[in-house]
């Protein structure tokens, strides 16, 4: 009897201390502003509309990802879990593409689920870039740099990989494309390939091919390892929903320092225009809110500092700021 007083007391005390330390954990959430939103709060959000980011709050959960909703995106971030340099989302599944800073840096790829819990890891070769997660969530489009850290100064290589959300393999590397060129075969020793965005057959897709100083817009097709040049001066592509259009980032040079402004492709007549909304230089690649919209980041001011959301309306208007210190926005 005096055995059982005893196990049972203990198993009160566990079921007291547990109980206890959840409450603890609570109160947290409630006042710590970075501490992961509840899972219940996650899904939720995900239900509606929403864009999905990295936060940039120095003292708020710096370089997590956040959930605000799509019509109301000044509204508080949720924050979630995971950590990121670069991510995307869609359909369920998601990439975030990391540094792990140490003695020697090494970079991974963490596809998630939409409970943000990682599955497979992919090992990188380099600093991320870009990614792109195709709209059905099955595939994604991941760049790292080998060489270099940025596309400003002409001297960097890249790695652009399309792998299976699934199961965390490699379906393609674009280095191994045969690449078409006026219905002629074109290959360069200093190919490099970026941007990767899918159409809504996820085996379609567009990106950016640089050679010779020269940057060009390719179609291509994972499974059949083939990719063609459809025009001259096109970077970080992005289709739109409707596969009509194509948001891009255009390659100029003002007082000697090299800029990009927006620019807007027309698929069916290949006729492209500057988007005048947008006036700063943008070194990213959008995402679409919609048809007409899409959202990107630049920083509050030209040199640098803080980094913000900002909207456009590709049919007219001016930029607006839509969430402060965030970048790498997906709706």
């Amino acid at each position: 009897m005096a055995l059982a007083a005893v196990s049972l007391a203990c198993v009160v005390a566990t079921a007291s201390f547990a109980y206890r330390a959840s409450r603890r954990a609570e109160a947290r959430r409630d006042v710590d502003p970075a501490a992961p939103a509840r899972p219940a709060e996650l899904s939720d959000a995900l239900t509606r509309p929403h864009v999905l980011f990295r936060s940039t709050q120095l003292s708020n959960g710096y370089g997590r990802l956040a959930l605000v909703p799509l019509g109301a995106p000044a509204d508080s971030r949720r924050l979630t879990p995971l950590a990121c340099d670069r991510a995307d989302y869609a359909g369920g599944r998601g990439v975030c593409l990391t540094a792990d800073r140490g003695v020697f840096t090494t970079y991974r790829a963490a596809l998630f689920d939409d409970r943000f819990e990682v599955h497979h890891t992919i090992p990188l070769v380099g600093p991320p870039s870009r990614v792109r997660v195709s709209r059905d969530g099955t595939v994604a489009g991941l760049t790292v740099f080998v060489s270099g850290h940025s596309y400003a100064g002409g001297a960097f290589s890249t790695q652009s990989l399309v792998v299976d959300l699934q199961t965390g393999a490699t379906l393609a590397d674009l280095e191994k494309f045969d690449v078409v060129r006026d219905k002629q075969p074109f290959k360069q020793i200093d190919f490099n390939f970026w941007g990767i965005t899918f159409e809504a057959d996820p085996n379609r897709f567009y990106a950016t091919l640089g050679t010779g100083g020269q940057t060009f817009l390719l179609h291509g097709d994972v499974k059949a390892g083939r990719a063609t040049v459809l025009r001259a001066g096109v970077e970080c592509p992005s289709l739109s929903p409707d596969g009509r259009r194509i948001a891009f980032k255009k390659r100029q040079t003002e007082r000697g320092f090299v800029i990009w402004r927006l620019a807007l492709l027309d698929l069916a007549t290949m006729r492209e225009r500057i988007l005048d909304g947008e006036t700063r230089s943008v070194d990213d690649q959008v995402e679409w809110a919609d048809d007409s919209r899409i959202m990107y980041a630049v920083p509050d001011q030209p040199a640098g500092g803080r980094i913000s959301v900002w909207m456009l309306n590709v049919d007219g208007g001016a930029a607006t700021r839509v969430i402060a210190d965030g970048e790498s926005p997906s709706v």
